[in-house]
């Protein structure tokens, strides 16, 4: 089935009841951020605590499994922390280039009102789902550099455009 603009409602900052509204789109997509936090954790700490275990879990077994294989990693001497820089891109990857590419059906019926439209519907989940992402790579990477006790030296600028480029590759195969 195509995609048909039509369907939808019209775009924000038009006229409803005479009056046009002004900045509507950060306070819809704030709320519609809002309301995908409800349904996705639905809060419950357990559904946040799985973000952060369900990625953490793998790269433990994986870790494992590779420590019992080889002596040392390709780079570095944490198995962890190896897996863990190249596994979390991805993750964050997968899972929002999946939350954007499932927008519009989780928003359909929202789209009905005149002032939520699909793009803010698809940048609402860009960016909640990045902004989690972001946090759960953070806590994880920071998590095994304080276990293991790994020296590192982080370089922010390759850090910061590593996951800049993930998030807008992501964002880009989603939409």
């Amino acid at each position: 089935m195509p995609f048909d603009s039509r369907q939808f409602a019209p775009a924000a900052g038009r006229a409803v009841g005479g009056v046009r509204r002004r900045f509507s789109a950060p306070r819809v997509i704030g709320a519609l951020m809002l309301r995908e936090m409800a349904t996705r954790f639905g809060g419950h700490p357990g559904g946040v605590a799985w973000a952060v275990l369900q990625p953490l879990g793998v790269i433990v077994v994986l870790a494992g499994a590779f420590a019992l294989m080889l002596r040392t990693p390709s780079l570095g001497t944490s198995f962890m922390l190896f897996k863990a820089t190249g596994l979390m891109v991805f993750v964050t990857f997968r899972s929002v280039s999946q939350m954007v590419g499932r927008a519009l059906t989780f928003s359909r019926p929202l789209l009905m009102y005149p002032g939520v439209t699909w793009a803010d519907a698809v940048l609402a989940r860009f960016v909640l789902n990045a902004l989690i992402a972001l946090l759960v790579t953070a806590l994880i990477l920071w998590g095994i550099v304080v276990y293991d006790d790994v020296g590192v030296i982080i370089d922010w600028g390759a850090v910061v455009a590593a996951m800049g480029l993930t998030l807008m590759l992501a964002f880009g195969w989603g939409s």
